[in-house]
C-alpha cells in the first residue's frame, strides 16, 4: 500500500546517524533517471566552468534543505582534505538549497555544480520536508498530501538542475553509489574538481567514510 510505505519512510527516516537503505520504486525511479543530466568538462567541451574575477573557483553542492545535504557536504569536505593539497585547495565550496538561474557561470556566478541524487525520490522528498519543519513541528503532523507536494517540488528541482547542465559543469552524485562504492564516488568527485592525488598514495575506502 502506497500510503503505508510513505508513512514508513517518513517515520523511520534517520539519515544523520545511520546508513539508509530505502525500498526503490523501480519503474518510477527508472523513468526519472532517464531525465537526469550531467555535464562533465572532461567529456564535453560545451560544459562551461566560469572562474570569478578573484580566480577562486566557486563550487555549489545542491540539495534541498535536510539531512542529506549536510551529510554530503561533510563527506565532500573530507574527501578534498584527504588529498595532498588538502585545505590549501583554491576553491570556494558551499552547500546551497536553491537552484541557480538558467545560464552559465557569468549568469549565476558558479564554476561547477554538484547535484545530490537520493537513491529514492520518495526518501529525498521525506528528507526535504523534514528539513523544512518549523520550530515546534514534528514529523507526526505530516500528511500524505504534504509528502506528495514535496515530491512534486523535488521533481521540479532536479529538472531545473538538468536544464542547467546544458551550459554549466554539473556532476550528479548518486547516494546509491556513495553507499555501495565510496571510493568510486570519491574519485569521481575529485576528478570533477580536477583534484586527483591522495595523501601518501592512500586509496582505502575507509578514509572516505562520513563520521
Amino acid at each position: 500500500d502506497e500510503t503505508e510505505h510513505i508513512q514508513h519512510v517518513v517515520t523511520n527516516h534517520e539519515p544523520r546517524d545511520k546508513a539508509v537503505a530505502p525500498q526503490k520504486l523501480p519503474l518510477e525511479q527508472e523513468q526519472f533517471s532517464r531525465t537526469v543530466k550531467s555535464c562533465l568538462p572532461n567529456l564535453n567541451d560545451k560544459c562551461q566552468t566560469f572562474i570569478p574575477a578573484d580566480d577562486t573557483p566557486r563550487v555549489a553542492i545542491l540539495a534541498p534543505p535536510g539531512d542529506f545535504g549536510d551529510w554530503i557536504f561533510r563527506w565532500a569536505t573530507k574527501v578534498v582534505d584527504s588529498t595532498r593539497l588538502g585545505s590549501t585547495v583554491n576553491m570556494d565550496m558551499q552547500l546551497v538549497s536553491h537552484v541557480p538561474p538558467y545560464g552559465y557561470g557569468k549568469t549565476h556566478g558558479w564554476t561547477k555544480l554538484i547535484r545530490i541524487l537520493p537513491r529514492s525520490l520518495l526518501l529525498g522528498a521525506a528528507d526535504a520536508i523534514r528539513g523544512s519543519l518549523k520550530l515546534g513541528q514534528t514529523q507526526n503532523e505530516l500528511t500524505l498530501k504534504d509528502l506528495k507536494a514535496a515530491l512534486r517540488q523535488l521533481l521540479r528541482y532536479h529538472c531545473r538542475v538538468s536544464h542547467l547542465a546544458a551550459h554549466t559543469a554539473v556532476l550528479t552524485l548518486e547516494m546509491d553509489l556513495l553507499a555501495s562504492a565510496p571510493y568510486v564516488a570519491s574519485e569521481g568527485l575529485l576528478n570533477f574538481l580536477n583534484i586527483t592525488a591522495f595523501q601518501h598514495g592512500e586509496r582505502e575506502e575507509d578514509n572516505m567514510d562520513i563520521k
